[in-house]
């Protein structure tokens, strides 16, 4: 009798004991999952993480397109906000020509963080934080966005020719702006990922900042190149009968030059458009983004799809150096943003892409391959003869 009612009573004891032991196994998992959580988002939120050196914090400003020089004087740390982080980012990876918009408002700041920074010992950088944010990307989403820029070989070209010129360290952190708060002191200069310069005002270290990147790639100064390099592209956009262009131009006693940007490292490319061509043929796209390399004197014609004038690139040249459109069997000279000259001059016959047209006809627009027609070849000799 006491053997039937002992059994039930071992039972429940082996399973109390069962639970708790199921009981600590799960707070132990659970507090070791708080602890890789806090973890992770030290890493995430880096920033917020610590007071950073000079008591940073982060004052989320309205974005602007560009910081003017008039404030860049008021900067008391090396400190940036990269808005629109999101624009920095493609389905191909980092979006290397939204990149160079980022430079070219960074570059006010680089040569005054240099100015400053002057008097420090000999051999020492100053440290510049980029703070990457984005008020429709989370925290995970930023990271990866940071994570994707800084492994992109166009990237630490560009931030080593940074520190190579400028003398200046630059650290990419990616956070949420609500989340800074820390330090004494805030970071007010803000510049926006998503918008370009509408003026010229981040130039005057342009020149340096060049040939700091020569230097440190060791690109070679030969001055023997081509009268015109055709730089094209693979995939949407391409032009497709570079070879008949070249034959057509080099019967007229000009010589031509045929490369893929997609078949060269960033590094050669950089060196490649750095070389005093004439003039540069390219289809619109990302490896213009290499034209902020370009020799100051090279001209450039930029080749768009026949259903749409599609632009963000005009502003990497300065006024003394020539920028056309060309577009089917149109030819213009873009004084400003050539979508702007064709809208004011309807003798160009562009095509615009029509204002309500929407992002599913921007998308087919971006799709089309290119073919530079007989027309569209004559009127690059023509540029070729008179610019002789």
């Amino acid at each position: 009798m006491h053997g039937t009612v002992d059994r039930p009573c071992k039972d429940v004891r082996g399973l109390r004991s069962s639970v708790l032991a199921a009981s600590v196994i799960c707070g132990v998992v659970y507090l070791a999952f708080l602890n890789y959580r806090k973890r992770v988002f030290l890493r995430v939120f880096d920033s917020d993480s610590k007071t950073l050196p000079g008591g940073f914090s982060i004052s989320p400003a309205e974005p602007t397109s560009f910081t003017q020089r008039s404030d860049i004087s008021l900067v008391s740390n090396a400190c940036v906000v990269v808005e629109q982080a999101r624009y920095l980012k493609n389905a191909g990876g980092a979006h290397v020509g939204h990149w160079v918009a980022v430079l070219t408002q960074l570059m006010p700041h680089f040569e005054a963080v240099a100015r400053r920074s002057s008097n420090n010992a000999e051999g020492s950088s100053t440290t510049m934080h980029l703070f990457f944010t984005d008020q429709h990307r989370d925290a995970w989403q930023l990271q990866t966005i940071g994570s994707i820029l800084r492994n992109h070989p166009y990237y630490q070209i560009t931030v080593n020719a940074v520190m190579h010129v400028f003398n200046i360290d630059v650290i990419l952190r990616t956070t949420v702006l609500d989340t800074l708060s820390r330090g004494n002191r805030k970071c007010r200069q803000s510049i926006d990922a998503g918008r370009f310069p509408a003026d010229e005002t981040w130039t005057p270290g342009l020149h340096r900042f060049v040939l700091g990147v020569f230097e440190s790639l060791g690109c070679s100064n030969n001055a023997n190149v081509a009268d015109v390099l055709i730089f094209n592209r693979k995939g949407t956009r391409e032009i497709t009968n570079t070879r008949d262009v070249a034959d057509y131009l080099e019967h007229r006693n000009y010589s031509v030059l045929i490369q893929t940007a997609d078949l060269l490292t960033p590094a050669q490319q950089v060196c490649l458009i750095g070389k005093p061509f004439r003039y540069i043929v390219t289809p619109h796209g990302g490896q213009m983004a290499s034209l902020m390399f370009k020799n100051e004197r090279t001209n450039v014609v930029e080749v768009m799809p026949r259903s749409g004038v599609l632009e963000c690139y005009r502003y990497i040249t300065r006024d003394y150096a020539l920028w056309f459109a060309l577009q089917v069997v149109s030819l213009w000279r873009c004084a400003g943003f050539c979508i702007d000259d064709a809208r004011r001059n309807t003798s160009f016959d562009a095509i615009l892409r029509p204002n309500d047209g929407g992002a599913e006809l921007e998308r087919e627009i971006r799709s089309e391959v290119l073919t530079i027609d007989f027309i569209g070849m004559k009127s690059l000799k023509n540029l070729l003869e008179l610019r002789a």
